[in-house]
């Protein structure tokens, strides 16, 4: 009986010790998720203005920021934008808007950091130019001996997948151009261009029966740049 004794109480002692390293466990995982701050996968922000550095108030819509040929926010009319859910680490933005020359600014993101960031463009008084046309990506893409060509050589080649060509003559849908909201061109025909004043922007692509395509392309002073859309059909 005196053993038994000693064996009860032995097992007393090992649920009590089981019973403190569950309410150990239980605590620990209450605290991390009381506090985000400690997850590795907490994102951070930047938010901030695009302004005129002439009067040092908004520049005006369109104006976006880009990092690389991705367009990350657009601003509204007061010039403010945001971007949210960042991963830690460090960014090169670029900060553009029409009639102003872009500014690139790098910045530090950090766990869980909302960063305040503003740019500051100057004025832009040079024009640059853009041309290209609309080409029917799966056809397009139907002929290997294109995957390697140039900007220039699809513009003035015969690829067989200039939209236009697989269109009635009667029925050519209208192509247009756009940066922000605003029209640039606008052609049956299927090849486009326009003069900017402008660095960095987003154009969109629209055809009737092709879902609209968006590149960000960067203009040059004194030289033409040609900008091909190759466009998926709906459905």
């Amino acid at each position: 009986m005196k053993g038994s004794g000693i064996m009860t109480e032995n097992r007393i002692r090992t649920f009590k010790g089981a019973a403190v390293l569950l309410l150990s466990a239980l605590a620990a995982a209450f605290v991390a998720c009381d506090n985000p701050t400690e997850s590795k996968d907490k994102k951070g922000s930047i938010r901030g203005f695009i302004l005129s550095g002439a009067t040092q108030s908004a520049v005006g819509r369109p104006a976006w920021v880009f990092q690389g040929d991705k367009l990350l926010a657009t601003a509204d009319s007061t010039g403010a934008f945001s971007i949210p859910s960042l991963a830690p680490g460090t960014y090169t933005l670029t900060g553009a808007a029409l009639n102003h020359r872009d500014t690139v600014l790098t910045v530090e993101v950090g766990k869980g950091s909302d960063v305040l960031l503003d740019f500051t463009l100057g004025p832009d008084a040079v024009e640059k130019r853009a041309i290209g046309e609309f080409q029917n990506a799966v056809i397009f893409r139907s002929n290997p001996a294109w995957a390697d060509s140039s900007a220039k050589a699809i513009y003035d080649g015969a690829t067989g997948a200039t939209i236009q060509q697989k269109e009635p003559l009667w029925d050519w849908n209208e192509k247009q151009v756009f940066v922000g909201d605003s029209l640039l061109d606008t052609d049956d025909w299927g090849q486009y261009g326009f003069r900017l004043k402008a660095n960095t922007i987003p154009l969109r692509a629209h055809c009737p029966g092709y879902k609209d395509q968006v590149i960000v392309v960067k203009l040059i002073p004194e030289n033409r740049i040609i900008v091909n859309f190759f466009m998926e059909p709906e459905g």
